[in-house]
């Protein structure tokens, strides 16, 4: 496991508590829970705010030495849906807009990088005068694999040529409103970037068959209960069939 970070480099960064954190709500994500954290540390997290929506796998056996490291920190929220809601009362709860440089509010299968260098470095190389930065899911497929692997990351490599639909990465102290910030979009005029070469997301939204028909297929939705549905056989078929772009960029950064 990686060391965390004693000090920040340049005075910017000592303005605050933390360069970059992590606000993630999970659901029974234990099969790729390691492999998640570990991503995000190697790209420069400081922080994560992980919020327990009712998860029945355990989490904190694999989560509880990151807490004691000070590198997490753990709420268990297990009323369903509202998932937007349940990201602004943390940043509230937490001061995020104080504490923080930079957030990133995503799922547990969604993984930004920078490109060539880890994602701390190169927003403070590259987008150092804006107050978010958008990308693209590039959406992976199984690469046919039934069993779930070890890691995600080295194993699932191909992808749809398409991108789809964004996230982002942003400074929340730039947000006048915290109901203003939701899931794929700021609904307030910052200055951003919405298109880039430097920062990547890779959205592994069916993983393993295995996963899939454990896990994904029989949770629900996060924010609605008219979406609990939607993650069927049909849409594991049309997204594995349509991945079909060979992308191992993240895979060989492992």
């Amino acid at each position: 496991m990686l060391q965390h970070k004693e000090r920040f480099e340049n005075e910017e960064e000592k303005k605050f508590e933390v360069n970059l954190s992590l606000l993630c709500l999970i659901k029974n994500e234990t099969m790729n829970l390691k492999v998640f954290i570990e991503h995000y540390i190697k790209q420069g997290v400081d922080r994560f705010y992980i919020v327990d929506n009712g998860s029945e796998d355990n989490p904190l056996e694999i989560l509880q030495p990151y807490i004691d490291n000070g590198y997490i920190r753990y709420f268990y929220m297990p009323e369903r849906y509202n998932q937007p809601e349940k990201y602004r009362q943390i940043i509230t709860q937490e001061k995020l807009k104080e504490t923080t440089d930079w957030l990133i509010i995503c799922d547990a299968d969604e993984f930004f990088y920078g490109v060539p260098k880890k994602l701390s470095d190169t927003l403070k190389e590259h987008f150092d005068q804006n107050d978010f930065v958008q990308c693209n899911w590039r959406m992976f497929g199984s690469s046919g694999l039934k069993e779930h692997p070890e890691s995600i990351l080295k194993s699932i490599v191909h992808r749809q040529e398409n991108l789809h639909k964004e996230k982002y990465i942003f400074r929340p102290r730039k947000v006048n409103n915290v109901n203003n910030i939701a899931v794929h979009e700021i609904n307030e005029s910052l200055n951003g970037v919405v298109e880039n070469d430097k920062i990547r997301l890779n959205h592994y939204v069916i993983q393993s068959l295995e996963y899939y028909e454990k896990i994904k297929m029989k949770r629900g939705d996060v924010a609605h209960p008219s979406a609990d549905n939607k993650h069927n056989m049909d849409f594991f078929n049309s997204t594995d069939g349509g991945a079909t772009l060979l992308d191992d960029t993240l895979a060989n950064m492992q």
